[in-house]
């Protein structure tokens, strides 16, 4: 019984979470751009190339991509074991 509890605890907080990281998803692809094409007139106008920044920019692009859904595998995943708790418990 405690199981259930705690597992209907940890699937609403991944719910909660997976709509504030689709939120943030688009916000960090927007950011990584923006930030990506701001360096990129640095360098056009004559600064120094600094590729941590466009490797930083890339790894945030595609985790963002990427979170959104890894999360919503998650919840269906512990949905479905919740659910066969609560058959087995009730």
């Amino acid at each position: 019984m405690p199981v259930v509890v705690i597992l209907s605890i940890i699937i609403f907080l991944c719910k909660i979470l997976n709509i504030i990281s689709w939120i943030a998803s688009k916000i960090i692809i927007i950011a990584a751009i923006a930030i990506s094409a701001i360096h990129g007139y640095q360098i056009y106008i004559g600064h120094a190339i600094k590729y941590k920044i466009f490797v930083l920019c890339a790894v945030g692009f595609v985790v963002s991509l990427f979170l959104p859904s890894i999360l919503k595998i998650l919840v269906s995943t512990l949905s479905k074991v919740n659910s066969k708790l609560k058959k087995f418990v009730f």
